[in-house]
C-alpha cells in the first residue's frame, strides 16, 4: 500500500525510476475507483488527520523515515509514533470505504 500511496497521492514513484508511469492506475484499480477518485479520497483522508498524524504519515511515505527518527523529531515514544500512524491508516481506510450517494442521487 505504501508504494501505491506514493504513486497516487505524492504523484511519483521511487527516485530515478519511471515507476509512476509504468504502474499508473494500480491503486485505483485495486479498489475499483478511477484515478481521480482515488487521489481525491486520499487527499480528503489526509485533511482529516491531525497535524501530527499528517507529518508522521508523510514522513514515512516520502522520506522513508524510521519510527525512531520520527519519535526523536516529535519528542514522543516509538509506540506513540506507531499509534499515530495506525490511527492515520484507519482514517485512510475509512475514506476508501465511504459511499457518496449524495453525489449520485440516481444510484440510490
Amino acid at each position: 500500500m505504501r508504494k501505491v500511496f506514493k504513486l497516487w497521492v505524492w504523484g511519483r514513484g521511487r527516485k530515478g525510476t519511471n515507476e509512476a508511469g509504468a504502474r499508473e492506475g494500480e491503486g485505483a484499480a485495486l479498489l475499483g475507483l478511477t484515478g481521480r477518485e482515488f487521489r481525491s479520497r486520499s487527499r480528503r483522508a489526509l485533511a482529516r488527520m491531525t497535524p501530527l498524524q499528517q507529518d508522521i504519515f508523510r514522513s514515512l511515505g516520502e522520506e522513508d523515515a524510521t519510527y525512531e527518527q520520527l519519535a526523536l523529531r516529535h519528542c514522543i515514544t516509538v509506540d506513540e509514533v506507531a499509534a499515530q500512524f495506525g490511527a492515520g491508516l484507519l482514517i485512510l481506510a475509512d475514506a476508501f470505504e465511504e459511499t457518496h450517494a449524495w453525489r449520485r442521487p440516481w444510484h440510490r
